[in-house]
């Protein structure tokens, strides 16, 4: 089981380094674009910083768990990971940038959302961690969609995309996680990790309903969307068939 488990995480490893290229194809020097009307632009200005803010985070907390497995290709690939997620701040610090934007210091929800992560152990991280990509991921991919401006939409593009590999990574995690647990704990993790999730959802429909409104988003179908994502990944989490990266040889 460990050499298995080993093997997955040197496929992440792989998948990860082969993916730390991707910046070089998001066109963040092509000339500014006024495709955006004011209203759009100051709330996307909104959401890029409470993004930037959000993904910032060094991931102290996840590192030293990971150590603790004694997994040193899992070590490595939560590593990479964080630094895929510092990646989107900094994206989205660039983007500011292009708006003439400043970026926050802090925000009440990236305290709440460290605050949760720090609850317990390595699964309650990943469990948190896993509910924000889920929202990440149908966010970005409502705005990429959107969104006038291209380069914006290709980077949000990138965005998803990042996400879903994310997801998938932590689908192998807790699936060995919560391999031995009995129907009742798995019936109490499900619970908890659905009534943060719905909290990870309000939390956005809330604090970016000016994206909402401007872009034309619709907040139910971005919330049942989220769901739905939700009850597909604890499936596949109960299941216990870890899902392996695609890594894609570059040309």
């Amino acid at each position: 089981m460990l050499e298995s488990t080993t093997s997955l995480a040197q496929d992440w490893v792989a998948y990860f380094q082969s993916n730390a290229n991707r910046a070089g194809r998001l066109p963040f020097l092509a000339p500014r674009e006024s495709a955006l009307s004011l209203a759009q632009e100051a709330a996307l200005v909104r959401t890029l910083q409470r993004f930037n803010l959000g993904e910032s985070g060094e991931g102290s907390y996840l590192k030293r768990f990971a150590a603790r497995t004694g997994d040193a290709a899992y070590r490595e690939a939560i590593d990479l990971f964080i630094a895929e997620e510092q990646a989107h701040s900094h994206w989205f610090g660039l983007l500011l940038k292009r708006f003439d934007a400043a970026t926050l210091n802090s925000h009440w929800s990236d305290a709440l959302f460290t605050r949760a992560r720090r609850l317990g152990g390595l699964h309650v991280e990943l469990v948190t961690f896993l509910a924000a990509e889920i929202v990440g991921q149908k966010f970005f991919g409502l705005m990429a969609k959107a969104c006038a401006d291209t380069v914006v939409a290709t980077v949000f593009g990138q965005v998803v995309r990042d996400e879903s590999a994310h997801i998938a990574f932590h689908i192998g995690t807790l699936g060995r996680a919560f391999a031995g647990h009995s129907a009742a704990r798995r019936w109490r993790w499900f619970w908890s990790w659905k009534l943060l999730l719905a909290v990870a959802i309000a939390i956005v429909c809330w604090d970016q309903k000016a994206v909402f409104r401007e872009f034309d988003l619709s907040r139910r179908d971005f919330s049942r969307s989220c769901l739905l994502t939700f009850e597909l990944v604890t499936q596949r989490i109960w299941t216990g068939r870890p899902i392996g990266p695609i890594i894609r040889r570059r040309r």
